[in-house]
Formats: structure tokens, C-alpha cells, sequence
């Protein structure tokens, strides 16, 4: 599972990759102020 995973890794376009880079990001960043909030 873990080889085909990674051989689809390089057929994803940048967008994608973006995309999901920027989810991780907003992710975190809301976890932040959910902490700092609280």
C-alpha cells in the first residue's frame, strides 16, 4: 500500500498538493487559536 502511495505521490499536480498543503496549514492554525482561546 505504502509503494503505490508513494508512486501516485508524483502524478498529483502542484494544485493539489497546494491545496492540501494549505488545508494541513488551516488545520493547525485553527487548532492554535482554539488553544488560545480557550
Amino acid at each position: 500500500m505504502w509503494i503505490s502511495f508513494s508512486v501516485v505521490i508524483p502524478r498529483l499536480d502542484r494544485r493539489l498538493q497546494l491545496k492540501i498543503l494549505t488545508l494541513l496549514v488551516f488545520l493547525v492554525v485553527f487548532r492554535y487559536r482554539g488553544q488560545t482561546t480557550v
